[in-house]
């Protein structure tokens, strides 16, 4: 009986440690960048690859060439772009399941989202979603939208990450508010102070929290244009 009370103890502690099941944690490098007019496609690539990034979520010019270029200096598979006016809105990371160009409506108008679908591992997915936001009034039916389209037909399990081309912090901090609590900025996680740059440019959202969380982010101007890198984990707190 006293050998069997023991190989208990033992066991107790590695079942501990293993969470109850809890699924493993998956570190996801994230870059969101947006390049400026102009940006050569290595600088972009260079900065991908500095990162260490295995997701990128790209906005540049609306050439489907530049990106295809980027992509292919950065060794990641390119799904996209979408156009979106002048801008081009792109992912590179894994090979998807699947992507989309798909244009949405909200009471002023329309605008377009890129959304493509990953498995990062066996039964462990990743959606990430690209659009715009060009004027501040736009910001609560834009984000409106882009939740109810989310809520229907984006995989109840999968994580989301998503980034939101924007021209001023202005814009940027209402989209922000519209998708907080639901979705929460990178460059905020762990409490971490905002960082100096003006960010405009993009920015990066991420939730829910169950399944994705962040362990740190920076935002910089370089020559690629603005960069943001998140230190993303799929897996639960």
């Amino acid at each position: 009986m006293r050998r069997v009370f023991l190989i208990l103890a033992a066991l107790v502690p590695a079942a501990c440690a293993s969470n109850l099941g809890a699924p493993s944690e998956i570190s996801l490098p994230t870059v969101a960048i947006r390049a400026d007019r102009g940006t050569s496609a290595a600088d972009v690539a260079g900065a991908i690859r500095a990162a260490g990034a295995r997701v990128a979520l790209l906005a540049g010019p609306a050439d489907e060439s530049w990106f295809q270029e980027v992509a292919a200096a950065a060794d990641l598979e390119l799904n996209g772009p979408a156009t979106a006016g002048d801008l081009g809105l792109g992912f590179l990371a894994m090979e998807a399941l699947g992507d989309t160009v798909i244009e949405l409506t909200h009471p002023d108008g329309r605008f377009v989202v890129m959304d493509a679908l990953y498995e990062v591992e066996d039964e462990r997915y990743l959606d990430l979603l690209a659009f715009r936001v060009d004027r501040p009034e736009q910001a609560r039916p834009i984000v409106a939208s882009l939740l109810r389209y989310a809520a229907t037909d984006v995989m109840p399990s999968a994580a989301v990450v998503m980034a939101v081309a924007v021209p001023t912090v202005e814009v940027g901090d209402s989209v922000a508010a519209m998708f907080s609590p639901g979705y929460f900025e990178a460059v905020r996680c762990e409490g971490g102070p905002v960082p100096t740059s003006d960010r405009g440019g993009i920015r990066l959202f991420h939730g829910p929290e169950a399944r994705i969380f962040c362990r740190g982010a920076e935002v910089e101007r370089t020559a690629a244009g603005e960069v943001i890198r998140a230190r993303f984990v799929m897996g639960r707190r």
